[in-house]
């Protein structure tokens, strides 16, 4: 075997060694067993290529890391092979020059064509479609004027523009589960290219538009459009993974996509304002071009093999011993779909009350778009670190800060009202931040792929029922008492329900770790 020890704590699919003789100009970047059966490659650790490689950042090494240090070496000449046996390594490595298309060539091709789902270039081109699919879903440029464009262009009361919410948010609901399901059974792809499509209709109609009626079809329209999206998106990052023998990294996959919408989100809300300015029909206009661009993307895309489930008689009993299976058999789903939809309800309740809030607190208003930009990079960059934090802290102490970010955001906005008060809300914002990856990667951990967007469809569908119970119930507390007797009131029914929740939540996780520890 190779004697040498592995420097600069390289990622797994690539190792750089040093042999034991200390000859600095034998070290070599080193492609391990799986490339090739019998041969391990070599390149000299003075090549420039090398060098290059150990100073990429972590991202950027986890995407090239086994196919980039091999194509796009500028010297192909200069490669070195050895053949993997008990011989020392300084003696046997052997400088000599050969083909690098005609020796490796073939073992690429036949890869790619013979079994596309183990072949890591493809696994990665998804992972980076999907993140940016996730940046155009949300790049919304017509949400922070849809409001004026309602009442000024189309002549909406805002009793009609709170209906037409109503509308969207009833053809979510209604078609979030069933949507879910159709993802598990005609394929993740096919869900996704439905959803551009009804994404380029319901954006199309605004073109059109001159009633009430326009603009409730197309809302549902879109409301449909986000159903299919739900949870689809990181099922197909999942089995992306999983197809490439890499389901450790969806924690932090799953962080990078959020972080990619939030950024995305951000992007569409600064530019929207100068295009309506221009013209009120623009960021329309310029919104369909997105959801084109994402429907290009979605094509592009590569869907795993779906393992073949057993014969379904009757999707409406499929579709309902799914429902059974997450909330009544296996306690793990339902634990964590009750704590995650307490963890989401408390970053979403805010979204509502913190710009009247800042309001009352006379922060001025050029400060919201600024504001309202930084609490979604906060989610970003929350999102983006969450792997992190919950390998440095663990599980359980992961859900001890969720309760502290809660609660002493809730607290701090309903005791102070200073100019600054709102910067606790970004205590809320990094809350859910850490908490979406986190769960969402402990679900597709617990359950199969003929059930995987399922799963994740009622998971969102249990956190929107919630809000439409809860919502009006803290809407109505506002505008009666006032916000900061209504934080103080959140701060507490929070402080109750999430240990009672978090403690079913451990426990369930800790019974299914016991169960797979060796």
């Amino acid at each position: 075997m190779l004697h040498g020890k592995p420097l600069n704590g390289f990622v797994d699919d690539i190792a750089v060694f040093q042999p034991q003789n200390k000859d600095s100009t034998r070290s070599c970047f080193c492609i391990p067993h799986r490339l090739s059966p019998q041969v391990l490659v070599f390149l000299p650790f003075t090549h420039t290529a090398v060098h290059d490689a150990l100073t990429w950042n972590n991202s950027f090494k986890f995407l090239s890391s086994f196919y980039l240090p091999i194509l796009n070496v500028r010297n192909k000449e200069k490669w070195l092979y050895i053949k993997d046996d008990d011989q020392n390594p300084s003696s046997v490595i052997l400088p000599r020059k050969f083909n690098f298309n005609e020796r490796f060539g073939s073992y690429f091709g036949a890869m790619r064509k013979n079994n596309p789902e183990n072949n890591l270039l493809t696994m990665t081109n998804n992972v980076l479609k999907l993140n940016i699919f996730s940046a155009l879903k949300m790049m919304l440029f017509p949400m922070a004027i849809i409001t004026l464009f309602w009442k000024d262009q189309i002549g909406l009361s805002l009793t009609e523009i709170l209906l037409v919410n109503v509308f969207f948010s009833t053809a979510n609901v209604v078609m979030e589960y069933p949507s879910g399901y159709i993802s598990d059974r005609l394929g993740y792809r096919l869900a996704l290219i439905i959803a551009c499509l009804f994404g380029i209709a319901g954006w199309s109609i605004y073109l059109v538009a001159h009633t009430f009626w326009h603009v409730i079809g197309a809302e549902m329209l879109l409301g449909v459009s986000y159903a299919f999206i739900s949870g689809t998106d990181n099922a197909l990052l999942f089995e992306t993974l999983r197809a490439g023998g890499r389901t450790e990294l969806y924690t932090r996959c799953d962080g990078r996509m959020a972080g990619w919408a939030q950024i995305g989100e951000a992007g569409g809300a600064l530019c929207a304002g100068l295009m309506y300015v221009t013209a009120p029909l623009l960021p329309f206009i310029v919104q369909i071009g997105v959801w084109v661009i994402a429907l290009v993307l979605v094509l592009s895309l590569h869907e795993p093999k779906a393992e073949k489930g057993p014969l379904i008689s009757s999707h409406l009993n499929e579709a309902m011993r799914i429902s059974q299976f997450a909330f009544v058999e296996k306690g793990v789903l339902r634990s964590t779909m009750l704590f995650g939809m307490l963890l989401g309800l408390a970053s979403f309740y805010p979204v509502w009350l913190v710009q009247p809030f800042m309001q009352q607190c006379q922060v001025p208003l050029t400060w919201f778009g600024p504001v309202w930009a930084g609490a979604n990079l906060t989610v970003a960059i929350c999102s983006y670190y969450s792997h992190t934090m919950l390998n440095v802290l663990g599980l359980r102490r992961m859900c001890l800060l969720f309760f502290v970010l809660i609660v002493g955001g809730y607290a701090g906005l309903g005791l102070t009202s200073a100019m600054g008060s709102f910067l606790f809300y970004f205590l809320l914002t990094a809350m859910r931040g850490f908490q979406g990856p986190v769960l969402r990667s402990l679900l597709q951990h617990n359950c199969t792929r003929q059930m995987r967007a399922s799963i994740l469809s009622l998971h969102n569908l249990l956190f929107r029922l919630g809000y439409v119970v809860s919502g009006p119930l803290i809407g109505s507390l506002s505008d009666t008492r006032g916000l900061s007797t209504t934080f103080l009131v959140l701060a507490g029914a929070f402080a109750l329900l999430l240990p009672l929740a978090g403690r079913s939540f451990l426990h369930h996780q800790a019974a299914v770790q016991q169960k797979t520890a060796p």
